[in-house]
Order: structure tokens, then sequence, then C-alpha cells
């Protein structure tokens, strides 16, 4: 909501298999079609839908959006979220997508992880973080309203104040 307020336009994204994919219509300022996928729900384990962040943030329409304004990828998992590093059904390394999406982006990625275990103890999170990713561990609720408050603070509270 404060990406909206601040005249941010929004991709979302819920994902619990690799098929088991809403999203809402490319990045859009609606509300409702956004809260819709946000307060969706699947059964199941995590796999990551690398053909998702593949077709967003490696194509050419992204690439020339990203020099007009960057996108910030935010991902909310668990440890689970590592799937994006293996191959996508294409047979194309997750990781080299991981990081081209990155790039492309241009603003950045924030992965806020529902975690068993310390974030730097898992050799592909460490990864991620190498690559660019800032992790941000969560193990109760509490832990991401906080998250939220700061990370709201750190993207939008200059544009909201405009």
């Amino acid at each position: 909501l404060s990406a909206l307020r601040s005249g941010s336009r929004v991709q979302a994204t819920l994902w619990s298999g690799v098929h088991q994919v809403i999203k809402t219509e490319g990045f859009v300022r609606d509300e409702k079609s956004i809260l819709k996928v946000l307060t969706g729900f699947f059964g199941g384990a995590t796999a990551f839908p690398i053909h998702v962040l593949r077709e967003t943030y490696l194509n050419k329409k992204i690439k020339k959006h990203a020099k007009k304004r960057k996108v910030h990828i935010l991902i909310v998992s668990d440890d689970g979220v590592t799937t994006m590093f293996d191959q996508d059904e294409k047979g194309n390394d997750g990781k080299e997508i991981s990081r081209m999406s990155l790039e492309n982006a241009g603003a950045g990625g924030t992965m806020v992880l529902n975690l068993w275990q310390k974030w730097n103890e898992v050799s592909l999170l460490i990864e991620a973080h190498d690559m660019g990713w800032e992790i941000f561990p969560i193990s109760k609720w509490d832990d991401l309203i906080d998250f939220s408050r700061e990370f709201a603070r750190k993207h939008y509270s200059q544009e909201l104040s405009k």
C-alpha cells in the first residue's frame, strides 16, 4: 500500500508450487487486484516459479521500463525460496535468472524469510546475499510488521512526503 501511495505500480505474485501461481496482470495500481493476490492461499510445498521471475524481469519491456523507473523485487517466503536457484522448465540456471533480474530491476531485492535457522548458515542464502539480495529473517508475525514498517520508511517515506 505504501508503494501505491507513493505513485508506484506493483506486480503481486502468490506462489506455492511451480504451477501454483496467481499474479496481477503486470505492474498495476489497482489495490483490489493486488490485495486479491496477496490474500490468496495455496497449500503445499514451496517451489519458486522461476518462469515468472524470468518473464517479468528478463524481457525487453522491463529493461526499457527500468531505465525510466526502477523496480524493487520483494519476496516473502520461507527457506524454500532457495528453489529459485534451481533450473527452470527450459533448463536455464535459476541463479543466473535471479542475478540478471536484480540487475534489470535496478532497485535491488529483498527476501523476507520465515526461517528456523540463521540465514547465514544456508549456503544458497549466502549466495543470494552475495548476489545482492537483502535477507530479512522473521520468526513471528511481529517481525513481519517491524520489517514492513522499516521497508516502507526506507523505500517510500521521501516519496510519500512529496
